[in-house]
């Protein structure tokens, strides 16, 4: 037999080894009986009979264990055996297993959570064909200008700045002068769209892209069919494709959706396919388009606007290419280098009348980026939560190694006398360690299992405690159950080897000479450093829970200036319908004539950006008179009627907006006092005149300060204009009720559908709440590290009690003798704690210092106080000294409490 076939039937021999043996062991007893009846026949006594016949045998186990090692491979009948020997010691420690895997799934799980943000944010590729040959368009140049009205360049260092947007004659060139790229496309995201399916009229995001978009991509329908070229091409009939999550959600996945028609933006378009489940767009994370629709439909889509989109200044289109077989991306850029080159140059002759030097930029260079997430710049917020909440999830997982690595120890000091009985049979020292890291791996695999769990409960927490990350797909999938592996057997590692190895360290002779009770072993320091570990990392947890925990409290209880309770915000956005002029102006007086005269409504008005809502508009505004050094920019909020008193903003000086001020533009203004103070120090506002886009505009009035568009940032100068005369777009809505402002909603949305049924509002909420979802990233850290801080001190604990636990059992025999000789409750209260509590000081100490260092880096994210704020530090290591000096205690005292008749007797 060849040696592969020979392996191969060892192998094979794995499968129903333990049948296989039975069987041959039977016909081995079989054998045995028949040569012991043939030495009996011979007149031999029946002993002798039996000894002869093993002699000639050869012996049972000799034989069975040739036959395994012939018929099966040995290694892994021993891992089997192990395996089963390891489950059988679980079952009979089942407090140990349930500490061990319970302390190992928590952490597990909590950095396979998080992984799940880190990889949706940072790491997930699109779902696409080949999504590493895409490349994303992109420039970096000087900071200090803007390129267009609307979009500050982003920094990239000091001194320079990037971005993604470029002008549509810009890509048009590009599509027959590449030869670099197989495919190329634009694409530019769409906030509103007014979608109305026969009676029912909704706002949903939108998408703009050119022909090529889904064929460059290899992105396939799962209904119907993508926009292809000749969908974008001027004079095509309007069609739209859905993805997957708004054809569910808006239509019930009816399949009889494609080929019907429904208004977008008053525009009858055809729905002709949808997109897969995975496939949410190229856009940033967090913009997630719910209809997509050909770039040949954007005046249909924004009337009068179609002339500014396609100016050569006007950069609001983001580029992919998929790069040609053997092109790299830096011969992309060189390639279309002279293109944009000619682009820029276009559009600062177009704007060379009206900029100055400081605003001109220098010609920016172009760069092509990886493609393979689309355009996801990875926003702040999410950024600093993916990259803090790894952090503490690492944390957590080293607590609960070490607090595994403890229960290991006091485990293994245990079995101290199997180990040493094994030992001197003849087991050697791989065949021990192999077992004692199986008990491990097991333990590990089972809290994976676990911790798998635990990671979706604690994913779908991350989505509820971040507003607006409901968007994004957290996913426990292959990759995240092949870093919960990893991790698992890193943890396995990490906390059996140590006290495996100890529990070796053993001499045969001198352990089989100690009477059982007393072989516990003597990790000596090893567990204790282990609890100052676990000490000083609940410490740097529970510190920087405490510090996010008061961030929030002190952000919910900063003064915004206005009543905040009992207002329900809407928006509507009248242009979607192809509202203009004096249509828009009429439309707002009847909503808020209408509204006004609802039961439960006290006031109601309307403005561009409701406060608080995240919305701002800054402008410059010179106050006439002033030196032109001292003009600066100002926050500017245009206001319907009643907006103060709605509000409930007092007025400081002056008066507010009558009605001949909301006919007039240039009528009259408000200021806030942080404008007053700043641009009139010294003297009164009202009378004086301030300049806001060539019109000379009156003070009017001084305004409470009030929180404009964040509740971190101080009061800016702020200036409120009337909103009919100068705004024609979007309105937020403000209504102050009577009572609970949501039990208003259904009255208020009878008014919409009764004014103008196919007129959709969006963004309902109440004033509160909408205030709230600013503090998401806040809430997310201060729920996150407080759940983990008590989670690291919960584990912390066990391995405090274990260790004392574990010390008091092993020296039970002096106790007793101590108590016997007249030994006090206190002093042995003392004995049993004294070293342990040497390591849990040493452990606070470490984490207070680690603590301080680590908070300076939390700066950014604090509020109304600082890193090193006494108050926080203090609480965090008053409870883990309290919380420990009880795990501490417990056993101590049970200690006290031991009767040295028994205590000798145990010994």
């Amino acid at each position: 037999m060849s040696r592969a076939r020979r392996w191969l039937a060892r192998l094979a021999g794995v499968v129903g080894g333990e049948r296989r043996d039975r069987e041959f062991v039977e016909e081995l007893e079989f054998h045995l009986r028949m040569e012991i009846e043939e030495q009996l026949r011979r007149g031999l006594p029946p002993a002798e009979a039996r000894r002869v016949a093993l002699l000639r045998s050869g012996g049972i186990d000799a034989a069975r264990e040739a036959y395994r090692e012939q018929r099966s491979v040995p290694l892994i009948d021993d891992v089997r055996r192990d395996l089963r020997h390891a489950v059988c010691g679980l079952r009979r420690s089942p407090g140990f297993a349930v500490i061990a895997v319970a302390s190992l799934a928590l952490g597990i799980g909590a950095n396979t959570a998080v992984f799940s943000l880190t990889d949706a944010v940072f790491l997930r590729r699109l779902p696409v064909s080949e999504p590493g040959e895409l490349v994303l368009l992109e420039w970096t140049g000087r900071s200090g200008g803007r390129m267009y009205d609307g979009e500050m360049w982003p920094a990239v260092r000091p001194g320079e700045v990037r971005g993604t947007s470029f002008a549509m004659p810009f890509f048009d060139r590009i599509g027959s002068a590449s030869g670099v790229l197989t495919g190329v496309f634009a694409f530019a995201p769409l906030e509103q769209l007014n979608v109305v399916a026969g009676e029912d009229a909704a706002i949903a995001r939108g998408q703009l892209v050119t022909g090529a978009y889904y064929t460059t991509l290899g992105v396939q329908a799962v209904a119907g069919r993508l926009l292809e070229a000749g969908d974008d091409r001027p004079g095509a009939d309007p069609v739209a494709v859905l993805t997957y999550g708004y054809w569910q959600s808006r239509f019930g996945g009816d399949r009889s959706v494609i080929g019907r028609q429904v208004l977008i933006n008053s525009v009858a378009t055809t729905i002709i396919g949808v997109t897969p489940a995975r496939f949410v767009g190229t856009l940033d994370v967090g913009e997630t388009a719910d209809v997509t629709l050909p770039m040949s439909m954007v005046a249909s889509i924004r009337p009068g606007s179609g002339g500014d989109l396609l100016a050569p200044d006007f950069w609001w289109v983001r580029i992919m290419g998929r790069r040609a077989s053997g092109v790299t991306s830096i011969q992309v850029a060189a390639r279309l280098a002279a293109v944009f080159r000619n682009s820029v140059l276009e559009a600062q002759a177009v704007r060379a009348a009206a900029a100055t030097d400081n605003d001109r930029p220098e010609l920016p260079r172009l760069q092509a980026a990886d493609g393979s997430r689309g355009a996801s710049d990875a926003p702040r917020d999410y950024q600093t939560a993916a990259v803090l909440l790894s952090v503490v999830a690492a944390l957590i997982l080293l607590i609960a190694c070490a607090n595994v690595a403890n229960l290991m120890f006091v485990r293994a000091a245990a079995r101290q006398r199997e180990i040493t009985i094994r030992s001197a049979l003849g087991a050697s020292r791989g065949r021990i360690l192999r077992q004692l890291l199986l008990e491990s791996v097991l333990l590990v695999f089972i809290a994976e299992a676990a911790g798998l769990l635990f990671a979706g409960w604690a994913k779908d927490l991350l989505l509820t405690l971040r507003p607006g990350a409901t968007e994004l797909q957290l996913a426990i999938d292959a990759r995240a159950f092949g870093l919960a592996t990893v991790i698992g057997v890193g943890t396995a590692l990490l906390a059996g080897f140590a006290p495996a190895l100890h529990s070796m360290r053993t001499d045969v002779a001198s352990s089989l000479r100690l009477a059982p009770r007393t072989m516990h072993g003597n990790p000596r320091a090893a567990g204790r450093m282990l609890v100052a570990l676990q000490i000083a990392l609940s410490v740097v947890l529970l510190t920087g829970a405490a510090l996010f925990l008061r961030t929030l409290q002190n952000l919910r209880a900063v003064d915004a200036g206005f009543e905040q309770n009992r207002l329900l915000l809407f928006r509507v956005d009248p242009r979607l319908n192809r509202y203009d002029g004096q249509r828009i102006v009429q439309l707002y007086r009847d909503l808020q004539r209408e509204l006004g005269s609802l039961v439960d409504v006290q006031a109601v008005t309307f403005s561009r950006h409701a406060l608080l809502t995240g919305g701002r508009r800054s402008n410059r505004v010179d106050v006439v008179g002033q030196p032109a050094s001292a003009n600066e920019e100002a926050l500017v909020n245009m206001t319907g009627p009643q907006f103060f008193t709605t509000m409930q903003i007092p007025i400081m000086a002056g008066r507010a907006f009558d009605t001949q001020h909301h006919e007039q533009a240039g009528a009259a203004a408000i200021i806030n006092q942080t404008f007053a103070r700043t641009r009139f120090p010294g003297t009164s506002p009202i009378g004086q005149r301030v300049r806001y886009y060539g019109l000379e505009i009156e003070v009017l009035g001084v305004a409470a300060d009030a929180k404009y568009y964040s509740l971190r940032s101080d009061p800016e100068p702020t200036l409120y204009l009337p909103f009919l005369p100068y705004e024609r777009g979007q309105a937020s809505f403000a209504i102050r009720t009577r009572g609970d402002p949501m039990t208003t909603l259904p009255a208020v949305r009878d008014v919409v559908r009764r004014i103008d049924p196919t007129l959709a509002i969006f963004d309902v909420a109440t004033q509160r709440s909408a205030a709230a979802a600013l503090l998401g990233e806040e809430r997310l850290l201060a729920t996150m590290t407080v759940s983990f801080g008590v989670l690291a001190l919960i584990l912390a604990c066990i391995g405090v009690y274990g260790v004392v636990a574990w010390n008091t059992t092993r020296r039970t025999g002096e106790i007793g003798l101590r108590i016997a000789l007249g030994a006090t409750g206190a002093g042995v209260l003392w004995l049993a704690a004294q070293r342990t509590l040497a390591f849990i000081a040493i452990g606070i100490i470490a984490g207070l210092a680690a603590s301080i260092i680590g908070a300076r880096f939390l700066d950014q994210l604090l509020f109304g106080l600082e890193p090193t704020d006494p108050l926080s530090i203090t609480a965090a290591a008053g409870v883990i000294s309290i919380v420990a000096l009880v795990a501490v205690l417990i056993p101590a005292d049970r200690a006290r409490r031991v009767s040295p008749l028994i205590a000798i007797r145990h010994e």
